[in-house]
């Protein structure tokens, strides 16, 4: 900040006491440091003095805040607290100058990091004094950073609306109000007809439409469907005469993101809505396009599965419910979710000789924590027989967030044909094994599901 004596010091004092704003009036006419002193007499107006709100759109950032701690509708201590607070502001020296020497006062304002705390004093001529020595000092002998002049208004994008309203005075007033906000700067493109609209729409791209559902050419809610058929990304708050739930609720269901009744609006009012309207649409966007990728990569491990004649399974080892891939119940001979499996389902097609050792495997498991790898035999209707290797291990549910066992089952029954001595393409196997583990990485919460997938693979290479 520069202090030669043709720069105009910005000067904003926060305070109540109509003989204190006077006295510093009088103080800082008299002063050697051109000054221009903005007033403001509560915590709120010091506020949105400093955000540029609403009245305040086009004062100056001050270079300086002498602020009282005692005031009317926000204290001094809270103005404080969010002036410290606010990348734009915190950077502003702010000196209390109050009634209060308490100590808890001093501490807590220095907490805060205000930059000097002064009591006022009694006499009138020491406070005279007292402010005449705070513009020497702040601007005379110390050294402050360069003020930055753009403030977080400045750095906003430009904000392109298409109002799309057939009423000369309904469009006017909301083209006031746009201009009127302290928090977007908008560019208005205005057509009355939702032909036009759909034109505009096409030509050029906008953050936001704001649409009538009363038009010249359209009526009702076939208005926004027919908007979002054409371009079904585009972010849309539906104006309306009406003031009722109806209209809201079939409004969002036909696809705007908001609505807002005319006559019931103002300028902050309108600024919000466009703002969160924007900001929630694309978060849907995003989400969607999220929940697109997730289920792509399900049926990528789906059809991996499938092609290995490998499918994962988890056990409730509460209940005893389990769960099965697709690919499980087409092993098993099920169709897809054909029954509600548990335990006992499952168990019931291993082969009598090896039952056992597939009870007690699932069961020092369940008691010691270790993995377990098994291979043995089930008999499935129409006493079609395979060999199965089963693998599982004690892990944190996905469905239940509970404790479960989990694993994968996969048909090996042309495995077993290398004890006949047959032979099977093992690198195309391996190959399939490779690619079920990179589709299951792309699934949250997918680590015990690739630890199985080597481990069968190992066992592959070992055949």
């Amino acid at each position: 900040m520069k202090s030669q004596k043709d720069d105009v010091i910005q000067i904003l004092l926060v305070e109540d006491n109509p003989g204190d704003i006077r006295l510093t009036q009088e103080a800082l006419k008299e002063g050697t440091i051109r000054n221009e002193l903005h007033v403001v007499k509560d915590g709120v107006e010091a506020i949105e003095f400093l955000k540029r709100k609403g009245k305040y759109i086009a004062h100056p950032t001050p270079d300086i805040i002498l602020l009282d701690l005692n005031l009317p509708r926000k204290d001094g201590r809270e103005v404080l607290a969010e002036i410290k607070s606010d990348e734009n502001l915190k950077l502003i020296p702010v000196i209390i100058l109050t009634t209060s020497d308490a100590d808890l006062d001093i501490q807590k304002s220095y907490k805060l990091h205000a930059n000097s705390f002064i009591p006022k004093p009694v006499d009138l001529d020491q406070f005279i004094f007292i402010i005449r020595q705070i513009e020497t000092f702040w601007f005379t002998v110390v050294k402050l950073p360069a003020k930055n002049t753009k403030t977080l208004m400045d750095l906003k994008q430009t904000t392109n609306i298409l109002l799309i309203e057939d009423n000369p005075a309904d469009a006017r007033l909301v083209e006031i109000y746009l201009n009127e906000s302290s928090m977007i700067i908008p560019k208005i493109s205005r057509v009355a007809e939702l032909k036009k609209g759909l034109f505009m729409l096409e030509e050029s791209d906008f953050d936001v439409v704001l649409l009538d559902l009363t038009l010249p050419d359209s009526s009702g809610f076939d208005t926004v469907k027919t908007i979002l058929n054409e371009f079904p990304g585009q972010t849309v708050i539906v104006m309306t005469g009406l003031e009722d739930d109806t209209v809201a609720i079939n409004s969002v269901k036909a696809g705007a993101q908001d609505f807002i009744v005319k006559g019931q609006f103002d300028s902050n009012l309108l600024s919000r809505t466009i703002t969160y309207a924007i900001e929630r649409h694309q978060l849907q966007i995003k989400l969607e396009d999220y929940a697109k990728a997730i289920k792509l990569n399900e049926q990528r491990l789906i059809e991996a599965q499938t092609m290995a004649r490998m499918g994962n399974w988890e056990l409730d080892v509460v209940n005893n419910q389990m769960y099965w891939s697709n690919e499980v119940f087409r092993i098993l001979g099920f169709k897809e979710n054909a029954i509600e499996p548990t335990l006992n389902d499952y168990l019931k097609y291993v082969a009598p000789e090896d039952i056992n050792n597939v009870r007690n495997a699932i069961k020092r498991t369940m008691e010691k924590g270790q993995p377990y790898h098994i291979e043995y035999a089930v008999v499935l209707p129409g006493n079609i027989r395979k060999t199965i290797a089963n693998q599982g291990l004690i892990q944190k549910s996905k469905k239940s967030n509970g404790l479960c066992l989990a694993g994968t089952i996969q048909d090996i029954s042309n495995l077993s044909a290398l004890h006949d001595g047959s032979s099977i393409n093992v690198e195309a196997i391996t190959q399939q094994l490779q690619l079920i583990k990179t589709e299951a990485a792309k699934l949250k919460g997918a680590d015990h599901l690739q630890k199985l997938i080597d481990d069968a693979a190992d066992l592959l290479q070992s055949k």
